[in-house]
């Protein structure tokens, strides 16, 4: 190896990560000053800090099946509130039917779950696109990994909006409502800064071409541009422009109604505890303005699942729609995809909605028959029952094929 062949990987080590777009741009003109042989020699390293090859902490296999499970649980769990509110429940099975306190206890425990791994998920979002934001370090997370970054911090939000609804619409809020609505607004305020990078991402002007850099400079040329997408992403099926602004606009919607759901909800409460007499009026005064005779749970709960469908669809196919375009990437240049690799935060992504399934288990195993005791015998021959354990009561709950629940000791 000659001194010209190692000095040029030295500088290829240059381009290893960027801090800022502009400053990379510029350091990749000072390293190559765009000529294909020297962008060819650097073509890892480029390839990588511009458009990223995965991160797992964000998008790995693992945590692709948790955003999954929360979503696919939160959508049966509303599926199973509009079959239990059903007309006529004599027609149905009375294991969707007969346990309307399981339903409503597997929806309090789904949020408990899926509230903290929101909130997780939020506060690593915010890390990596302050860091990006701010010029500081845009180490592992290229253009296509913001673009998904942007994607789960919708998904990990939209799932959280029914249970919530779901457990606090009594008007007389419960003893928890407002510890519910902490932990929300605490999730929502991380996630409104994510909300204000994707809007300015998506819908500010591009720095690529003569004049668009701020104040007037060019940071890049659109041939200089195309150099490098035809470097990096030859041979690579990347993303349509019809396919960009999809995601864009079902990314913004989606955001909008996590946004204002919760600014919505955390004003409601405020004024709530502040003019009780004036919020129970307004409450009650709803079904008039919307010309009906009162509020039906059941073409609320329909219409959050075809909202919800609408919204979490498109944004799962355009994250796994990403994830393949960063494997195609990384094997082009010879890099390593991590993102399909099971490691140990991927094994917690999964397991931390297992409470939701082995709970629901266990009270169904008791609404049907005795447990045995765990220090020997039976727990007695009256069968235990769901519906006489004692929780808090909703109105949502009383349904016309259930029965009354039970107040909150």
């Amino acid at each position: 190896m000659n001194s010209a062949d190692q000095n040029q990987i030295g500088n290829c080590t240059l381009l290893t990560s960027q801090a800022d777009f502009a400053g990379y741009i510029q350091k990749i003109n000072a390293t190559t000053n765009f000529t294909l042989p020297l962008l060819e020699a650097c073509q890892s390293n480029i390839c990588n800090a511009l458009w990223g090859n995965g991160n797992a902490d964000i998008s790995g296999i693992g945590m692709i099946v948790g955003y999954m499970f929360e979503s696919a649980l939160s959508l049966l769990l509303a599926i199973g509130f509009a079959i239990q509110q059903a007309q006529r429940p004599e027609l149905l099975p009375k294991i969707i039917t007969g346990h309307a306190n399981v339903l409503k206890k597997a929806h309090k425990i789904f949020f408990d779950c899926a509230v903290f791994f929101a909130a997780s998920i939020q506060i690593a979002c915010v890390v990596v696109l302050v860091r990006r934001d701010f010029g500081i370090s845009a180490n592992g997370l290229g253009g296509f990994t913001t673009q998904i970054t942007w994607a789960i911090a919708v998904l990990s939000m939209l799932p959280l909006i029914y249970p919530h609804v779901a457990l606090d619409t009594k008007l007389m809020v419960s003893k928890k409502s407002g510890y519910r609505l902490f932990l929300f607004c605490g999730c929502w305020v991380l996630f409104f800064y994510t909300f204000i990078s994707q809007m300015i991402g998506s819908f500010a002007p591009t720095q690529i071409g003569q004049g668009n850099g701020d104040g007037g400079i060019t940071i890049i040329t659109d041939e200089e541009w195309n150099k490098l997408t035809t470097l990096c992403l030859t041979g690579v099926e990347s993303l349509t422009s019809r396919e960009e602004k999809l995601l864009s606009a079902f990314g913004a919607a989606g955001s909008l109604v996590v946004a204002t759901y919760g600014l919505t909800r955390l004003v409601w409460y405020i004024y709530f505890n502040t003019h009780v007499e004036h919020a129970k009026k307004i409450y009650k005064g709803i079904p008039a303005f919307l010309g009906i005779r009162k509020l039906r749970p059941i073409p609320l709960v329909l219409t959050w699942i075809l909202l919800f469908l609408t919204l979490v669809v498109p944004q799962f196919w355009g994250v796994l729609r990403l994830r393949g375009i960063q494997r195609a990437l990384a094997d082009a240049t010879k890099n390593i995809y991590v993102d399909n690799q099971w490691t140990f935060g991927q094994v917690v992504a999964v397991m931390i909605f297992a409470p939701v399934v082995t709970e629901v288990g266990h009270s169904l195993l008791k609404d049907e028959g005795e447990l045995p005791s765990p220090i020997g015998g039976s727990q007695g021959k009256k069968k235990t029952r769901v519906s006489e354990i004692v929780e808090e009561g909703s109105d949502l709950w009383k349904g016309d094929g259930a029965g009354k629940n039970n107040g909150e000791k």
